[in-house]
């Protein structure tokens, strides 16, 4: 989305009456005119948006990212992107919760999340979220080097690799993954 501007007219607004009645709107489209949203100027793409690479969308089962991240308390992860920090809603996917050493799907667990036996690919992940949904992986069920499926925020599905098991009682210490997330 890098490059876009944030729309910021209205639709008809253009039409408006400026010369001292701002209460008048532009005349509504008739019969004769009819209204599309592929007839307004704001609906088609500029240059930059119609390249193939503006406008092509990844298949079913391309890896959209592949990262690393080391989690603290409280720290949400939009895997799509590799960003850390605070709740983005429509976008923040891993929240990690330390006193309890727990990974939640962002939303309280909104998306499902599962615990895997082996590196899983886009396919068995899939298959795993649909067959088993959690809200949550708890570390004290985990090894290090465990694998975790779950659904994201923008519905693509991520595997999680768990580097290490921060240690019981330690709440400063972070929580190092791994990840690959695939476009569903």
């Amino acid at each position: 989305m890098a490059g876009r501007g944030r729309r910021t007219g209205r639709r008809g607004s253009a039409g408006r009456h400026r010369s001292g009645d701002d209460a008048r709107p532009a005349p509504s489209p008739t019969p004769s005119t009819p209204f599309t949203p592929s007839s307004t100027p704001s609906a088609q793409p500029s240059a930059a948006q119609s390249s193939p690479a503006a406008t092509a969308v990844p298949a079913a089962g391309e890896v959209l990212n592949e990262g690393t991240a080391s989690l603290k308390d409280q720290d949400y992860l939009d895997v799509e992107t590799g960003r850390i920090g605070t709740i983005v809603p429509g976008s923040s996917d891993l929240w990690y919760v330390s006193p309890y050493r727990e990974l939640w799907t962002a939303g309280g667990g909104a998306e499902p999340i599962a615990p895997v036996r082996r590196r899983p690919t886009a396919a068995s992940c899939a298959a795993e979220l649909r067959t088993r949904q959690y809200q949550q992986v708890a570390m004290a069920d985990m090894k290090a080097g465990g694998w975790a499926c779950a659904r994201t925020a923008e519905h693509n599905v991520v595997a999680v690799r768990i580097a290490a098991i921060p240690p019981r009682g330690d709440e400063n210490a972070p929580l190092d993954i791994s990840y690959t997330v695939w476009q569903q």
